[in-house]
């Protein structure tokens, strides 16, 4: 590890603008944060970029606004010993012996990036066996500001803030297509573009303004160029805006080129390009084209909002108004140009500052830190330490399987008086508390990013409610704190995760399996612990027990503290325990489905039961609506509640918004009907109606309907009807199927 005091001087002058900490104190041992931030202090990168020249580096500095450094870079390619030494004496290239006896012990450098992809290829082609493979031979990244970023230590946005950069959201309408589906309508004339940017500057470009659609196009290009912005954002930007652009320009003869011109930079070279390709997310596939614009990220604000997503589960079509009804940020639900580039910033202002902070930490571009998966980035993690120490590095692992985390319920119903003990952490704390790092990693490098990474969330998270308790509320150091010990969070856990990676280098599935172990048995000794303390167990995982105490417990911060301490001096050391919920009542259905009444009137729902996306909305209003009155007490009126409910569906005053259903679709339309034609799925109501529809459908898009008919029983692909199509005129959903489907769902509750 690099111990300069000039070093160590410009990570802690980081930390404490970075921070914002009040004391010094704070910053104590952060000389060991080299591993989780870089060696290399350089601030204020903005962008880089690699073509067949060099790298390109861009620095925004606040009073002498962007300036460019220009780099030469040999990109580079791991090699098991034979492969690398032969490959140095016939292609004439440079070779590095690497230390240690791992399998990947030499590095082997091209001239560009170009050869580079050519090397890779060759040594598949010779070997049989493609890049990717365990023992390929060689390990090839192609991502060429990747390889740079490690090997330089550098990341982006050191010494800069938020705020510091420049940002431009794009909003366009036409007269059939807008911001959510302009990718349809690519033969529709741009009625008018709006820009905004992130220092609060508005510019509206309305065709009527121009002598033709031509002139607005051009206008656009020297604009972008003009406010040359460090990030291009907008909702659905990948997919509809960007391709609506191009092919308007395109079609107006105007080229594109919204890149950061440098030197004698081609005008080709900075023309924003495309390439398909698909995320997976919470099991679902998303296809999406990838943009890249030279010396500017591309941010997808749909993108932003999927990722939140997987853990709140609240958005159901993804709209830039459902976004940002659930952001809590206000708006007038319009098409106004302006007012949707000023939404799509706002958006984009809560969702983004994670990956900002993550930016400074991964060797990505801002845009890839958003598209790439934790376990990929805290590899990269590692191989830019290894990097940096000259290291040899594992080959992948062989894939195995393991018993996972447990998870429990041991009553079930309506109960009351609920307290929850919070497991501190349990898996990263068992891998720090019993040395349960990867077995090939040499240097010891992942305990020490975990244990950094910890003590950083502990401190974030210590100020965080240090400003939510004072009197007057500094929203931005508030968000700021929560967006920050939030970000620490995601990585700590994905570091358990990264044990179970197959594509990771030092991934170990003895190690991860061994965690879970020890984590059952540290939960199985809690649970026993409380019930020597006459608690009763309600639900219990890996992030804490739901129970109920004897009576005064929840009143009496003493008992409480007796029972904290009884539980953690009988834990091994490193492993906490804490109570950090008191509940009024909890209605547990299964295990992690369950409602929580507080104190002071909120409920809050957890698990797919209460927030299913794929249920129809007046099911899940009509689920939560009653939890709610048996959680205080108003049991007695569930009964005129249903009948109202049904009353509404049988006289069409129910919204079709609140009956039709919404699903994502998991494949593509073609590879539906290939698996229908092969009777290896079922038909589904959902791809039926997206077959029917005008517009053409991909892996990933919502699709909403609705049941029509008048029998009971229907099959649903036979009747389903897009929701847009819905004349409330003459309205047509099937009363009997939705009456029907209501009194079967709520028989599965007892209150």
């Amino acid at each position: 590890m690099l111990k300069t005091n000039s070093l160590y001087l410009n990570i802690t002058i980081f930390f404490a603008k970075f921070l914002i900490m009040e004391s010094i104190d704070a910053l104590e041992n952060f000389n060991s944060s080299v591993e989780l931030w870089g060696c290399d202090p350089t601030e204020k990168i903005v962008n880089v970029w690699a073509d067949e020249i060099g790298i390109t580096v861009w620095k925004r500095d606040v009073n002498r606004g962007i300036e460019v450094e220009k780099v030469e870079f040999s990109p580079y390619l791991w090699a098991c010993s034979s492969v690398g030494k032969f490959l140095a004496i016939a292609g004439n290239y440079k070779f590095r012996e690497l230390n240690g006896n791992n399998y990947y012990d030499s590095l082997i450098y091209t001239p560009t990036f170009k050869e580079l992809i050519a090397l890779s290829n060759n040594i598949a082609s010779s070997l049989n066996m493609r890049n990717g493979n365990r023992l390929c031979g060689q390990m090839f990244i192609n991502d060429c500001v990747n390889l740079y970023l490690m090997e330089s230590g550098r990341t982006l946005y050191k010494g800069l803030q938020f705020k510091d950069l420049l940002r431009l959201d794009i909003a366009v309408i036409t007269t059939k297509g807008n911001w959510a589906n302009l990718g349809l309508y690519t033969e529709e004339t741009v009625q008018a573009v709006s820009l905004h940017t992130s220092c609060g500057k508005d510019y509206l470009l309305r065709l009527e303004d121009f002598k033709n659609e031509k002139e607005l196009w051009q206008k656009f290009v020297s604009l972008i160029l003009e406010i040359d912005p460090d990030i291009l954002c907008a909702h659905c930007l990948f997919d509809d805006v960007l391709p609506y652009i191009k092919a308007r320009a395109k079609v107006n003869k105007v080229k594109l080129s919204i890149g950061r011109p440098q030197g004698s930079t081609k005008a080709s070279q900075l023309e924003a390009t495309e390439r398909k390709t698909f995320m997976q997310l919470a099991g679902k596939r998303y296809d999406y084209h990838n943009w890249e614009v030279r010396g500017r990220d591309c941010v997808d604000t749909l993108i932003l909002a999927r990722l939140r997503d997987v853990s709140n589960r609240e958005l159901e079509i993804f709209s830039l108004f459902e976004v940002a009804e659930s952001l809590d940020i206000k708006f007038e639900c319009s098409n106004n140009t302006e007012e949707l580039a000023c939404l799509s910033s706002k958006v984009c202002d809560l969702l983004l500052p994670p990956f900002f902070m993550q930016a400074q930490i991964f060797p990505y571009s801002l845009q890839n830190t958003i598209l790439r998966g934790n376990a990929t980035k805290i590899n990269s993690l590692f191989l830019r330490n290894y990097l940096l120490r000259g290291e040899s590095v594992a080959e992948k692992p062989e894939p195995a399987s393991y018993t996972g985390a447990v998870a429990g319920q041991s009553e079930s119903g309506l109960i009351k008086n609920v307290m929850h003990c919070d497991v501190q952490s349990l898996y990263p704390s068992i891998m720090l508390t019993f040395n349960y790092g990867p077995q090939s990693d040499t240097l010891e490098i992942f305990l020490k990013m975990l244990a950094t990474l910890r003590r950083f969330r502990l401190q974030a998270k210590k100020l965080h409610r240090h400003y939510l308790q004072k009197e007057i509320k500094d929203s931005e150091k508030i968000n700021f704190y929560h967006n920050l010990q939030n970000t620490f969070k995601i990585l700590i856990n994905s570091f358990y995760g990264y044990l179970g990676f197959s594509q990771g280098n030092f991934a170990d599935f003895n190690r991860a399996s061994q965690v879970t172990a020890k984590g059952r048995e540290i939960l199985e000794n809690i649970l026993q612990l409380l019930q020597e303390k006459n608690c009763r167990i309600i639900e219990y995982d890996t992030d804490g027990v739901y129970f109920t105490a004897p009576a005064g417990i929840i009143e009496d911060p003493r008992a409480r503290e007796e029972i904290v301490n009884h539980i953690n001096t009988n834990l091994p050391q490193g492993i906490n325990v804490d109570f950090d919920g008191f509940y009024k009542a909890m209605y547990a259905h299964t295990t992690k489905n369950y409602a929580l009444a507080t104190f002071d009137g909120q409920v809050s729902f957890s698990g797919a039961t209460f927030r299913s996306r794929t249920r129809e909305v007046f099911l899940r209003e009509a689920l939560q609506t009653i939890t709610t009155l048996a959680l205080f007490d108003r049991s007695d009126e569930i009964v005129a509640y249903i009948a109202t409910l049904k009353e509404k569906i049988s006289n069409h005053e129910l919204s079709i918004d609140k009956l039709c259903k919404t699903e994502i679709l998991n494949d593509s339309t073609d590879n539906y009907l290939r698996k229908i034609s092969a009777s290896s799925r079922n038909r589904s109501a959902a791809y039926e109606v997206a077959l029917r529809s005008s517009r053409t459908y991909k892996a990933g898009q919502a699709v909403s309907y609705y049941i029509t008919g008048t029998k009971k029983t229907v099959k649903a692909f036979e009747v389903a009807k897009a929701t847009e199509e819905y004349d409330p005129q003459h309205p047509d959903e099937n009363i009997k199927y939705y009456i029907g489907k209501l009194e079967s769902f709520l028989e599965q509750f007892t209150m």
